[in-house]
């Protein structure tokens, strides 16, 4: 993993091909199905401190002085796509770029272990996993004004979006 979060309610991980996430003691993983392998992840938003990791008993593993960011960015994640993840609180939230002629339907989050996704009458994201039930909010899209957008489920724990003209 390239980048971690860690909130009393969360802990997560960012790699190159996926986000791995541990929420009320579950463990999942989110692949981005289809996308480029080739993508570089990297911080955005310095913050103000550090991070120092001091695991075990061997100096010459251990990580000091490691910057911090406020969000992660995945750069054409998908042709045209671009991926941030950032955090507010005790949340961390995916936001999508897509430029002008790219297809937002390249996008599929596989959740690995999904018992089942769905989406709620309120448009929101339901994964239900390990005994947990998960809920992303509805997603938002605009240009220049409101566009209509909704998630997408494509199997039983792939999601991709639908978004309107």
């Amino acid at each position: 993993m390239r980048f971690m979060v860690q909130t009393p309610d969360l802990r997560a991980g960012f790699g190159c091909d996926s986000a791995v996430f541990q929420i009320q003691g579950v463990h999942f993983r989110v692949q981005f199905a289809g996308a480029n392998q080739k993508i570089q992840v990297e911080g955005q938003e310095p913050l103000a401190g550090s991070a120092n990791f001091l695991l075990g008993d061997r100096p010459e593993q251990w990580r000091s002085g490691l910057p911090t960011f406020h969000k992660i960015l995945y750069r054409e994640l998908y042709p045209g796509i671009d991926m941030t993840y950032s955090g507010t609180g005790h949340r961390v939230k995916s936001e999508f770029t897509v430029a002008p002629d790219a297809d937002p339907a390249q996008i599929r989050l596989e959740y690995s272990n999904a018992e089942r996704v769905s989406i709620g009458t309120d448009g929101a994201l339901i994964v239900q996993i390990g005994g947990v039930e998960l809920r992303e909010e509805a997603p938002v899209a605009y240009q220049s004004t409101a566009v209509r957008a909704s998630y997408r489920v494509i199997d039983r724990n792939t999601v991709g979006f639908e978004i309107g003209p």
